[in-house]
């Protein structure tokens, strides 16, 4: 499961997420950032100089959230894939595969001790497991419908979970008993957080109100309502003196947690505001939203200090560093910012080089494949040699694959796990699997090949025995690498310079690979099937 106990060079297409980044998270000193993607990874960095330290590889679909516990220790992932993973923070190792859900799992974190994890999703179930162990402890049930977020308490002893219908519910973490059923909206509840002292709840709902409870009640203290759309999250800052509600009428709203009055409306986003966050001081919110920006707040005067505005697309999650001195954005750029809390400058931008293939195939009549990115421009490529032949623009992606053979003998077969086959049409028998990577693309019966992509990386795969022949991966404008599964490779002079490997639990330049591993030449061998060595 795990891309650090590579036995065989594995490439690092890029340092960089390839797609949308969906959440972040400082370790307890703020050396290092954990963030998890859709393109099915986390990975960690050193927040200092941006440098790429781990890539957690080992989900099978969209990694939703991804934390540290108190001690750094360790990281916690959820996913689509109804699986969330421990992982050693230090060597970035999977621990243990916590296997228990039935759908996606939206939500994973450890109780303040780091001794326990909690999952939850889309099953309705809370799930506590032994952090050390990944034994599964207690499950909490009584609810079908989705949780969208659950957290510990301060002090460990309590869980609180939001649930998609309209309610949100306190639990016992000891005993595994429900203690409270906070029901007073109208609308499904999206987040449910705990104040530092843990003896209130925050709600935040569809219903466009954010609603304050006593925790040894249950009791509803205040509802904090005035937003015109609904609210994606509310939080209380870290002395509990204030509260922030985020909203998709494009506006945030600090409010006195005590009386529940309005103390400011902060108005100056254009689209909806997914995420917020207190530095640690109370002095500071930082709104995180889909028009692409992020903005630092005065908590005291309502004011706009600093606007963040260098990602290109909507950003979903802010947090500050436990020392307030750094703000994060990550966002649908596939990027994560960190800023410079007192200036609004930049500090680090964790990125990396890495060019989406949405479309490719083979051109007619020659020894080319194209290929092409989402906003139509495309690359014509020499299938011998690699070599670059020409740029083109306005190129369609609407590929469609044809499944049958031209002499009508075979077919593909695609399932709906996306297992592909190889079936006899006359006699309906499957010849064999062929275990495609990604998507399909195109279906070359006069090579007997399938070429398929999966975010930056082109798969060719030979119908004849169902293996894999390469991959290839464009690592910028002009730069490539083309690989073999038994970790062979062949890269242009501009892609050795950059490119990274797994190799034997560490992370290597490409150049330290080149005598044992790099085969000039080998995108054509590995085509016409010559000698590789």
């Amino acid at each position: 499961m795990c891309a650090f106990a590579q036995n065989v060079p594995e490439v690092l297409p890029s340092v960089g997420h390839n797609h949308w980044v969906w959440d972040a998270d400082f370790n307890s000193d703020g050396s290092l950032v954990v963030t998890a993607s859709w393109d099915e990874t986390a990975k960690v960095w050193d927040a200092t100089d941006g440098q790429m330290l781990a890539n957690l590889i080992g989900h099978g679909r969209k990694v939703n959230t991804a934390r540290f516990n108190s001690q750094g220790t360790m990281i916690i992932t959820s996913s689509e894939d109804r699986t969330a993973i421990i992982w050693d923070a230090r060597t970035g190792e999977a621990s243990h595969i916590l296997d228990a859900h039935e759908r996606a799992v939206h939500v994973a974190s450890f109780n303040p001790a780091g001794t326990l994890a909690l999952t939850a999703g889309e099953d309705g179930r809370a799930i506590i497991w032994n952090a050390r162990s990944g034994a599964q402890e207690k499950t909490f049930t009584g609810y079908s419908r989705t949780i969208h977020h659950a957290e510990f308490s301060p002090d460990g002893r309590l869980i609180t979970t939001a649930h998609w219908g309209n309610v949100a519910k306190i639990w016992d973490v000891s005993s595994g008993r429900l203690l409270h059923t906070l029901d007073a909206h109208n609308g499904p509840v999206r987040t449910s957080r705990f104040s530092p002292d843990g003896k209130r709840v925050i709600t935040s709902s569809d219903d466009r109100s954010a609603i304050i409870w006593d925790v040894e009640t249950g009791r509803k203290i205040k509802r904090l309502a005035g937003h015109r759309n609904n609210i994606s999250d509310a939080i209380f800052s870290d002395d509990g003196a204030f509260a922030a509600t985020a909203s998709d009428d494009n506006s945030a709203r600090i409010w006195d947690a005590e009386s529940g009055d309005l103390i400011h409306e902060l108005q100056g986003h254009t689209r909806s505001v997914k995420s917020i966050a207190f530095d640690p001081t109370g002095k500071k919110l930082i709104t995180a939203s889909w028009d692409r920006s992020s903005v630092i707040w005065d908590v005291e005067t309502g004011e706009k200090l600093h606007r963040l505005q260098v990602h290109n697309d909507g950003i979903n999650k802010v947090t500050f560093s436990p020392d307030g001195k750094t703000a994060l954005s990550a966002s649908d750029d596939r990027t994560v910012v960190l800023w410079d809390a007192e200036t609004g400058e930049q500090k680090v931008r964790l990125d990396g080089f890495t060019t989406m293939i949405w479309s490719t195939r083979y051109t007619q009549g020659r020894e080319a494949i194209i290929s092409a990115t989402r906003n139509g421009l495309g690359k014509i490529w020499d299938a011998k040699t690699g070599e670059l032949i020409r740029n083109i623009r306005n190129h369609s992606d609407s590929i469609n694959p044809e499944e049958r053979s031209p002499d009508g003998r075979l077919r593909i077969g695609l399932t709906d796990d996306g297992d592909v086959y190889l079936i006899n049409r006359r006699t309906g028998e499957t010849i064999r699997r062929i275990p495609v990577k990604g998507e399909i693309v195109e279906i070359a019966w006069d090579k007997m090949h399938i070429i398929s992509h999966d975010h930056s990386r082109l798969y060719l795969y030979d119908i004849n025995n169902g293996r894999e022949l390469l991959s290839w991966i464009p690592v910028n404008e002009s730069d490539w690498v083309v690989l073999h599964p038994q970790g062979y490779f062949y890269a242009t002079d501009g892609a050795m310079e950059v490119l990274k490997f797994h190799y034997r639990n560490r992370i290597v330049d490409a150049e330290n690979l080149r005598n044992t591993y790099f085969i000039d030449g080998l995108w054509d061998k590995i085509l016409t099937g010559k000698p590789i060595r």
